[in-house]
């Protein structure tokens, strides 16, 4: 399986998933700005997405239901490629492990998601459970990217003292 992975860590597809993430991110923020919306993505207490969604009208919960179910599915599974390529290429002797933090924070989101356009739609009260995803989400894509600037500082460090050292 990390065969395959591998090609997630060629220079090319890291650019391609950098820019990706950025241009993603970035229709996010416009979307979002255009509609003069509060991400629920970013709230993780409940009584604070409570609060937001009282303060948005029907339009606006339609428009962010637009944006969790297109741009905001997206973002995930790239955001993950790269944080799981930079981490097969600059810690490959135990990716295993290190790319646990990576799959949790895709799953993790695209379930937040899911709990997010249920809340907006107001099919069910879920929350709190979305509360929670959005939690372990901003943990899990934490510990991520700490894994990979520790990979970053390892490999300059490298480079820096040579191979003599």
């Amino acid at each position: 399986m990390l065969n395959g992975l591998q090609k997630l860590s060629t220079g090319s597809t890291l650019w391609l998933l950098f820019s990706a993430s950025v241009v993603i991110l970035l229709a996010i923020r416009y979307a979002a700005a255009s509609w003069g919306l509060e991400l629920l993505d970013e709230i993780y207490r409940p009584d604070q997405v409570r609060e937001a969604l009282r303060e948005m009208s029907q339009e606006q919960k339609l428009a962010h239901v637009w944006i969790s179910a297109s741009l905001d599915l997206i973002f995930p599974l790239v955001l993950g490629g790269l944080l799981g390529g930079l981490t097969i290429k600059l810690l490959p002797s135990c990716v295993r492990y290190l790319l646990i933090p990576v799959a949790t924070a895709v799953l993790v989101d695209l379930w937040e998601n899911t709990l997010q356009i249920v809340v907006l739609l107001e099919l069910k009260n879920v929350v709190e459970a979305k509360a929670i995803a959005t939690a372990v989400k901003m943990a899990a894509y934490l510990v991520a990217l700490t894994i990979v600037m520790l990979g970053a500082c390892k490999s300059l460090v490298a480079k820096w003292t040579g191979p003599e050292h």
